[in-house]
């Protein structure tokens, strides 16, 4: 039986920004961690950086090879479980845990254009497919099934809105259909009624 995968502990931005150079660098010492930082435009301290890892080492997000000289630094988590835990805590703190909400907020800010809400809807159903595929285990909690139903139902519904969103804009903005003349034949004929009656 598999062990079940220990939670992801709460993360600050600073904390996060570590994580994700970890992942990158899939192990790196302070100094390390800080030039990878500096090379991607920011320049934190040493000691912030090292602050900031003895932090996540406390929270169990990093693990630590106290054998080497300077210290070694890995994630203790998958980029994966991370940014799925992410996503459920910002949807449920800014919008209330209804994905239909943020898909409106999506469609209103126009963030993404309906092509890529459709590149992201074949990366999902790939997903599912890959997940749907694989032997479930009811010991071991799936660590990204939420995050993978979540994005599906953000980013159809989007698609689908930001579909009717476009097609409603170009009715909008298209010319007025030009008048239809009328046949030259009928006019004359029109004529040549009036003059009958005068």
């Amino acid at each position: 039986m598999k062990s079940r995968m220990a939670r992801v502990p709460h993360l600050t931005t600073a904390e996060f920004e570590i994580l994700k150079v970890l992942w990158r660098l899939e192990q790196a010492t302070v100094a390390e961690v800080r030039g990878e930082q500096t090379r991607r435009g920011s320049a934190p301290a040493y000691t912030t950086v090292m602050t900031l890892l003895g932090r996540l080492a406390a929270k169990g997000a990093v693990q630590v090879d106290r054998s080497k000289e300077p210290f070694v630094y890995r994630a203790a988590h998958r980029r994966e479980s991370v940014i799925g835990s992410r996503v459920r805590t910002f949807l449920q703190d800014v919008f209330d845990g209804k994905a239909d909400s943020l898909v409106l907020q999506l469609v209103e800010d126009e963030a993404l254009s309906v092509e890529d809400l459709r590149a992201i809807e074949r990366t999902i159903s790939a997903a599912e497919a890959s997940e749907a595929s694989e032997p479930s285990d009811a010991s071991e909690p799936s660590d990204h099934s939420d995050p993978i139903r979540i994005a599906s139902e953000v980013t159809r519904g989007a698609t689908h809105a930001r579909a009717r969103a476009a097609a409603q804009s170009r009715r909008a903005s298209a010319p007025p259909p030009a008048p239809v003349a009328a046949p030259a034949g009928a006019a004359r004929g029109r004529r040549g009624d009036g003059g009958k009656g005068r």
